[in-house]
């Protein structure tokens, strides 16, 4: 398989994960030419523009003729009508065309026609995509599908800002939490500004993190970091506000208060890292994995948790140097075809319910469901655990596990996996 890049997650519960794994890593030849972006769309409905990525036939069939297929995730869709247009690049050999996708308010998907040969370096290049959602806290992966080897490519990463937050001010956040490592960031966006009354003034505080930036806002700016932007008389549509995250565990409270009236907004914000709760642990024995490092199983691994990174099935996650960890798996065959899984989950999302995701390969990735639902229950500081044994599917090697918030967890979606580990495999 010769993808340069993959995906990463976002997406909501069994459905998002559905829709991820069933992007097929199989196969040898095609490529995105372009990393897909992630584009954040606000949700109150405007427009967002999101890029596409270019796929790239590496062999005579990756780009076959027929049809084309370009679906959103759940919670976006076409926000105006009109097309998608392609442009084609073919090598001298290549008669690869392929027609414009025709979109309509509301749908989610863009059919293009294929025809003619693609070789070796034939290219489709997509203009930009106009996406609206509603949904606040939606995320997923834009695929493209009606390829070869592997038959879909994600092309496009959307998300959406959390919120709104107040009523005389509204915003939004990029996030409701981030790791505790005194660098990670969350944009509070103000997309309709805001018209403060006479003789009064804004100030916005938090009790943890620091206020780093910020844009649109009428005052005289402090000399950053600081805990509280005072003295505000104007928000202009847009405006923005950087809170950098403490380096310790805990929450940060924002208040946006006008003049001495109640508050127009107070919204709590996670900061998450190793912690020190002891969350739901009852495996304790597991935790350090000595349990298994004794067990008489033919293979052992312990693997780490990333916060959505990218991946491929035989590879597990992809993640970027030196990314945060959320805690491992260990995996631990035990000689009868039977695969033990314990996973420990570290400064995840806190007080959430996670699905438990065990992929195989080759033979069981993607999945189309979660291998254990509401496996783990995290505590305040985003800690839990679970156990859980699986069957091995004949010719599986390669193992990975995913951990994934469901629907009805608070706060945005969380998608945490691990790198594959190779086992020894008795049969």
């Amino acid at each position: 398989m010769n993808l340069r890049r993959s995906l990463t997650a976002g997406g909501v519960a069994a459905s998002l994960m559905a829709s991820l794994f069933a992007v097929s890593m199989a196969g040898p030849a095609l490529a995105a030419t372009a990393s897909p972006v992630t584009t954040t769309v606000i949700p109150n409905g405007s427009t967002t523009y999101v890029p596409i990525a270019a796929p790239t036939a590496v062999g005579t069939t990756d780009i076959p003729a027929g049809t084309l297929t370009l679906s959103l995730p759940a919670g976006f869709s076409w926000a105006i009508g009109g097309a998608i247009t392609t442009v084609e690049t073919n090598p001298v050999g290549g008669t690869l065309a392929v027609s414009d996708g025709v979109i309509t308010p509301g749908g989610t998907t863009a059919l293009f026609s294929v025809t003619g040969s693609a070789i070796a370096g034939s290219t489709i290049t997509f203009s930009s995509a106009p996406v609206m959602t509603t949904t606040s806290g939606a995320s997923g992966n834009v695929v493209l599908s009606g390829l070869s080897s592997p038959s879909s490519v994600v092309v496009a990463r959307l998300s959406t800002q959390s919120g709104p937050y107040g009523s005389a001010f509204p915003y939004y956040a990029s996030a409701t939490s981030v790791p505790a490592d005194g660098s990670s960031t969350i944009t509070l966006t103000f997309p309709a500004g805001g018209v403060v009354s006479t003789g009064n003034t804004v100030t916005i505080t938090t009790s943890a993190g620091t206020f780093t930036a910020s844009t649109g806002l009428t005052f005289t700016p402090p000399t950053y970091p600081v805990t509280s932007l005072s003295g505000i008389t104007g928000i202009t549509a847009g405006a923005t506000i950087t809170l950098q995250s403490a380096t310790t565990v805990g929450n940060a409270v924002v208040t946006v208060q006008s003049g001495t009236a109640t508050p127009d907004s107070v919204t709590t914000f996670h900061f998450t890292g190793a912690g020190n709760g002891k969350g739901n642990d009852q495996g304790k024995a597991n935790a350090n994995g000595k349990a298994n490092a004794q067990a008489k199983g033919h293979g052992a691994r312990k693997v780490a948790f990333y916060l959505s990174p990218a991946y491929t099935c035989p590879t597990g996650a992809q993640p970027i140097a030196h990314s945060a960890t959320y805690g491992f798996a260990i995996l631990n065959t035990t000689g009868h075809n039977r695969l033990n899984v314990n996973v420990v989950l570290k400064g995840a999302q806190p007080n959430a319910t996670y699905d438990v995701w065990v992929n195989q390969d080759p033979g069981a990735c993607p999945l189309s469901a979660p291998t254990k639902v509401g496996a783990i229950h995290t505590n305040r500081h985003g800690n839990g655990t679970a156990n859980l044994h699986v069957a091995i599917v004949s010719g599986a090697t390669n193992f990975w596990v995913s951990a994934t918030t469901e629907a009805v967890t608070t706060g945005p979606t969380s998608v945490l996996m691990t790198r594959a580990a190779t086992l020894k495999i008795k049969r």
